[in-house]
């Protein structure tokens, strides 16, 4: 038996343990000092950035932050009062390999959130940002490499940046700023026997807004604004929507907006569409620390993210949702994929975006059919998550439908107000039930409820996707009844909502028993084995001829 203290033992980083305390002081130390402070550009770049970071307080709060493990449950629990803050803390970790304009960015995000304006500061920065000085895009180490001297706060840096080295390596040298990547490897003395363990933690950002595309909302700019560019992967339909409006968007900022339009269509989500996106990212010259923008519906958000974690193999991507799919699901879901071999999602990796962004106003362009296709999944999350979800849905009714939750028609305040509430409510029951198991390595998932069998047959039927997904939740809610797992009344008002909004509960493709077979042997291929009853494709028919619900096929709605 080998002895204990025979084993090596390797651990990679040193990093602080978080005094949640501390952080809020520091954190209130700066908005004061810097909200006080008077600020000028007129002296220029370098004498502006100098009079920024040699703020004690900053300085003192950069260095503390940078030394922490910010992706820790410790770390987040103690900013819980304010998110916003939480995610710049996050950034602010890396402010030694950030760019000066994208550290002042964060400095006035700071601000603001904190109601603490700082005309001196705002106006500065303005004048410099609109000068393009090429000095914005240099990393601050390198900008504290020749001006720390200048600085009263200049060693503090300087030493802290040797410290990281050996305290957090990525805190110097980040790859990215939304990793951050651990381990602990025991070897045997001749080293002959190796165990490890290596993690790997994910930040991300989700946001429910309004008006995203006004110059007054600056929350998807943000991220832009310190490249000076946006290359984006939009959906061929959403650029005649809002090619212009993004366009003039980008534009008010003084940044370049790059388009690469391909098709969001389920038949566009196939290898190919992937490998021509890879090529024009090449094309474009991006860079593996620059973050893609993505917009448009579910099937531009599977296969433009997994392009993005294939390209340089992990580049990171802002997603701005402009369907219910990819606003509740598609969108700040980590599995991104494409179809093969007549396999749905057979190629894939795990990539979740950055920053999520979904605004409802962009519903008012989808025709009803593809309302009603979203809806199926936020049905989804109400059955397996959220009962208040399902009673909100039930309350709503058909009404979502017509007015395109609330964006045109029939709408008033107090409507609205319930259709972000649905939209908010599904978001947040989707990434519970995901992000704890962000790598699928258990089959506990019940944001999968509605896609097990419907993959099989969704594209030889022509059905919209969430058509196909609301005949597999009804036969599901059936399979379920027999089994004892919810009452025959329980099963009756899942098939009664999803016939209520209008959405498939049969097809006849559901009669082809070769085909429901197939997709059965697929799903055992993919998933692993297990029991199902035999003759499925014939229950679902057996239950809606039972409650007297019309059979349905909006294949062309």
């Amino acid at each position: 038996m080998v002895k204990k203290e025979e084993i090596n033992t390797i651990q990679y980083y040193s990093l602080k343990a978080v005094d949640g305390e501390k952080v809020k002081k520091l954190l209130r130390n700066t908005i004061n000092a810097l909200s006080e402070k008077e600020f000028s550009s007129e002296d220029g770049l370098t004498r502006f950035v100098t009079d920024v970071l040699d703020t004690r307080s900053l300085a003192e709060l950069l260095i503390y932050v940078s030394q922490l493990p910010v992706f820790s449950e410790e770390f987040s629990q103690c900013l819980t009062y304010d998110l916003d803050i939480l995610a710049l803390m996050k950034k602010f970790k890396y402010y030694n390999n950030l760019p000066l304009s994208q550290i002042l960015c964060l400095v006035q995000q700071l601000l603001e959130k904190n109601k603490a304006f700082n005309d001196t500061f705002d106006k500065s920065f303005s004048k410099l940002v609109k000068s393009s000085d090429e000095n914005l895009k240099l990393k601050f180490k390198d900008f504290c490499n020749t001006e720390a001297t200048k600085m009263s706060t200049g060693f503090l840096y300087k030493e802290n940046q040797t410290s990281l080295e050996t305290i957090d390596p990525h805190a110097v040298y980040p790859t990215s700023i939304y990793r951050h990547c651990n381990g602990l490897t025991l070897a045997a003395a001749d080293s002959k026997t190796i165990e490890a363990v290596m993690s790997t933690s994910i930040t991300t950002s989700i946001k429910i807004t309004n008006k995203v595309l006004h110059p007054s909302n600056k929350t998807l700019i943000n991220t832009y604004l310190p490249f000076g560019r946006c290359v984006a992967i939009i959906d061929d339909k959403v650029i005649l929507h809002y090619g212009e409006e993004l366009q003039k968007y980008f534009d008010h900022f003084g940044v370049e907006f790059v388009k690469l339009i391909h098709g969001g269509n389920e038949v566009d989500k196939d290898i190919k569409s992937v490998e021509k996106i890879l090529v024009q990212l090449k094309q474009n010259g991006v860079s593996r620390n620059e973050p893609i923008l993505i917009v448009g519906g579910g099937v531009i958000s599977d296969i433009g993210g997994f392009a993005t974690a294939l390209y340089h193999r992990n580049t990171p991507y802002v997603m701005l949702c402009t369907s219910i799919v990819s606003g509740i699901d598609a969108g700040p879901s980590p599995r991104t994929c494409c179809d093969g071999f007549g396999f749905k999602n057979l190629y894939g990796a795990y990539h979740p975006p950055i920053l999520t962004l979904t605004d409802r106003s962009f519903f008012k362009t989808l025709h009803e059919g593809w309302i009603r296709h979203g809806i199926a999944e936020i049905i989804k999350m109400a059955v397996v998550k959220d009962k208040s979800l399902f009673e909100l849905i039930e309350k709503a009714g058909p009404r979502l439908i017509r007015t395109k939750f609330g964006t045109v028609g029939n709408t008033d305040a107090e409507f609205e107000t319930l259709c972000d509430l649905i939209i908010g409510k599904a978001m947040e029951g989707y990434v519970r039930s995901e992000y704890g198991n962000l790598w699928e390595t258990h089959q506990c998932r019940p944001h999968a409820y509605g896609h097990t069998w419907s993959p099989g047959y969704e594209l030889p039927a022509g059905m919209l996707h969430g058509h196909a997904v609301a005949t597999c939740m009804g036969y599901g809610a059936y399979l379920a009844k027999l089994e004892n797992f919810i009452t025959a009344e329980e099963c009756s008002r899942i098939l009664r909502l999803i016939s209520t909004m209008e959405l498939s509960l049969w097809h006849d493709i559901m009669d082809n028993h070769d085909l429901v077979a197939a997709a059965n042997t697929k799903v055992i291929e993919k998933r692993g084995r297990f029991y199902v009853r035999k003759k499925v494709y014939c229950v679902l028919k057996h239950v809606v001829r039972t409650l007297h619900i019309c059979k349905t096929d909006y294949k062309t709605t």
